[in-house]
């Protein structure tokens, strides 16, 4: 079922031309434009605003590394550094990885195109180690990444396909749906106490105020690519059940009233793609719930800016600056309809209620990485404590590790002091900024916590699309400033500015994410203002790493 907006093919195309040759010259440019009767202008705006686009061939060698947090911690930057040392490798940055929860993740140029390895510093030491290094693969995300006990969401332990789904479980579904008025189905939501993992707000509150909207059309919206570059649950769940999610979306449009529904799934995920687009045409062919119109949008996983206005942008074929405008003055104005969005974790949860599943919800998916034996993704039972759920789902901590901070939330989140160890998860969840994330990093006492917050300056400066000023311009002075402690060169009215300036941000960003952005680096100085001091006063590094 096409539904998609005047955008998001213009998004598509210029994703075609841009993977025939890895970048977008003059004459592909051209080519769109003249397709969809715009000026090359507009093309060169929207593709221009997403690291995904590049405009010149990248030089041959190129490698791409994993830039996102847990990939820092797992020790991303040593091999950038390690391949900056080799002829012709050319590593850049990547976020957004196609690969989930990769602990070191190097995209490698081959014969087959661009090959996902899992790499250490040792296979840095020459491209023919690095092309040789084990291949990492998205085709079963969740096979090592479930824990052993393994069952997610009250039933999840294996992938369910389209196909198994209409052979079992598609009657069930459409009967439910036809003995329950929308009222029905909200009361049962209600009762529920599910919870939207991306505000922390209860998903009845938001069904109910979507019901109320005096805009004419309504929509329900998936996000299925989630909110962190590499460590986030969403996509695992949207792969091990695909129909699970778009029953989810089903069943939120049929409580609010909601004529259409949206997939967003991240280019960079063929595979996942793949499966959803087999799942609505089943879906399609079955007429399952023809009520609701159900359609999929592609685009970069990587947005620069709130992830729903940057969707919402594409997918209206907007720049990401005038998707801010929009947003600022009404959401409504911005989709052309009003929006419930969420992620597939809400949904399947959802989706659970109508097949009679348990009924208990006092559990988040968390994604774990970091310093401990096993990443993994697990369901929490939120009245557990961090230390309790570490234990039984990763296997604890190395051997001689030392646990010096947790950190939570995700790139809106922050490191707390090892004490959180003890914090029941129900009360870290909301405690933070963006700590809608379930996502925890460890990280030990080999990282200089100045250094942990200079990397999120540095990532803030990644994920600021530049359409405000303080965006444009926060991150970089903030880095430069932690940049000026670490080499020794720092005062303690530094610390000052950098408070000063991240709540500068909080206040005058255009978007939600810009005014986020710096709080890791905020909540680092709150809870590890020792270590900057000492780095200050007595140019001491308790990690070793800034000074020996």
């Amino acid at each position: 079922m096409d539904v998609r907006g005047p955008g998001s093919a213009l998004v598509e195309r210029l994703l075609e031309e841009s993977d025939k040759k890895g970048f977008l010259d003059p004459a592909s440019v051209e080519a769109v434009s003249r397709e969809f009767s715009i000026p090359a202008s507009r093309a060169y705006s929207i593709a221009g605003q997403l690291e995904h686009f590049h405009f010149a061939p990248t030089p041959k060698g190129t490698t791409s590394v994993c830039a996102g947090p847990a990939c820092e911690l797992a020790g991303s930057a040593d091999v950038a550094s390690a391949l900056k040392a080799l002829p012709g490798a050319n590593p850049i940055p990547l976020l957004g990885s196609p690969i989930w929860h990769t602990p070191v993740l190097a995209m490698v140029p081959g014969r087959r195109g661009s090959m996902p390895r899992r790499v250490g510093v040792e296979a840095a030491s020459s491209m023919g180690d690095l092309q040789r290094s084990p291949l990492a693969t998205s085709a079963e995300p969740a096979k090592e990444l479930l824990t052993g006990s393994g069952e997610l969401l009250g039933g999840l332990k294996r992938r369910r396909s389209a196909a198994d789904y209409f052979k079992s479980d598609a009657r069930r579904f459409a009967n439910f749906m036809e003995q329950n008025t929308g009222a029905e189905v909200r009361s049962d939501i209600r009762s529920s106490r599910i919870v939207d993992t991306a505000t922390g707000h209860e998903i009845a509150d938001i069904i109910e105020t979507l019901g109320r909207s005096e805009v004419a059309e309504r929509m329900v919206v998936c996000d299925a690519g989630g909110r962190e570059p590499e460590n986030d649950a969403a996509p695992v769940l949207a792969w091990i059940d695909p129909m699970g999610v778009v029953e989810g979306m089903l069943l939120a449009a049929h409580a609010s009233g909601a004529g259409r529904a949206l997939l967003f799934v991240p280019h960079e995920h063929a595979g996942l793609r793949e499966s959803f687009a087999r799942a609505l045409r089943d879906l399609e062919s079955e007429s399952l719930w023809p009520a609701v119109e159900v359609g999929m949008f592609s685009g970069p996983n990587f947005v620069p800016t709130d992830r729903e206005i940057g969707i919402a942008s594409l997918y209206g074929g907007l720049t990401l600056s005038e998707g801010a405008t929009r947003a600022s003055e009404s959401r409504a104005r911005l989709w052309g309809a009003h929006v419930l969005m969420s992620d597939p974790e809400a949904f399947l949860r959802l989706s659970r209620r109508a097949s009679g599943g348990p009924k208990a919800t006092a559990a988040r998916i968390v994604s774990v990485g970091g310093r401990v034996k096993a990443p993994c993704v697990a369901e929490a039972s939120l009245t557990a404590t961090v230390g309790e759920f570490l234990g039984e789902s990763t296997g604890g901590f190395p051997e001689g590790s030392v646990v010096k901070a947790l950190h939570f939330g995700g790139v809106y989140g922050g490191p707390l002091r090892p004490v959180a160890l003890n914090s029941r998860l129900r009360s870290l969840f909301g405690r933070l900024d963006g700590g809608g994330s379930g996502q925890i990093l460890v990280i030990d006492r080999d990282t200089c916590m100045v250094r942990w917050s200079e990397y999120f300056s540095w990532l803030g400066e990644r994920l600021c699309c530049g359409a405000c000023v303080t965006g444009r311009l926060g991150p970089s002075y903030v880095r430069r400033l932690i940049r000026k402690i670490t080499d020794g060169r720092g005062e303690l009215a530094d610390l000052e500015d950098i408070r000063a300036t991240i709540e500068l941000m909080k206040e005058t960003a255009l978007c939600p994410q810009g005014g986020r952005v710096l709080n890791p680096v905020l909540v680092c100085l709150e809870n590890f203002s020792g270590e900057f001091e000492e780095h200050i006063i007595e140019k001491k590094c308790q990690a070793h790493v800034c000074w020996p």
